[in-house]
């Protein structure tokens, strides 16, 4: 009788104690061991119960460790990409403002040196342009010269001289 107190207190903590004994008929006597029996078993299953809800709880906190790490991941891609972006709008605002400096400046342009300056980026721009087709021709003449003999070759010659 004082073991079946003592589980009774032990098992005072769980919510479900009151339905357990409640809802068994003990027209036995409380030392019997159809009442312990019982007892036991519903111990037993409200603690399976209690350990399948444990395992539920851990199975959802993995997976919302995982859900948080791969929020993290995003955020730290998205991060990045957001200073790429902000670097890319600081050079453009960069850029702007040398473009709006120079085109509301209240100094008077030099159309000498601006003029200079259009004439230098063209040269530049079509520099490798002429190096290609001044190889091109001399490659040409060279074929010409030797398809013709040493008459045409002649001939070729006089031609570029004038």
């Amino acid at each position: 009788m004082i073991l079946v107190l003592m589980i009774f207190l032990f098992l005072a903590d769980l919510s479900d104690i009151l339905t357990i004994c409640l809802s068994h008929n003990f027209g036995a006597k409380i030392g019997e061991g159809s009442a312990n029996d019982y007892i036991a078993q519903k111990i037993r299953e409200i603690n399976r119960e209690k350990d399948q809800r444990i395992k539920d709880l851990q199975s959802q906190l993995n997976q919302e460790q995982t859900n948080n790490q791969d929020s993290q991941r995003k955020n730290s891609q998205l991060t990045s990409q957001l200073q790429q972006k902000n670097q890319e709008l600081e050079n453009l605002s960069q850029e702007n403002q040398q473009l709006s400096d120079l085109l509301s400046s209240n100094q008077p342009y030099n159309f000498t040196e601006l003029k200079a300056e259009i004439t230098r980026l063209k040269i530049q721009e079509l520099t490798p342009q002429v190096r290609s087709k001044g190889t091109e021709l001399k490659q040409l003449i060279t074929n010409v010269k030797t398809k013709g003999g040493n008459y045409s070759e002649k001939m070729v010659d006089l031609l570029l001289e004038n």
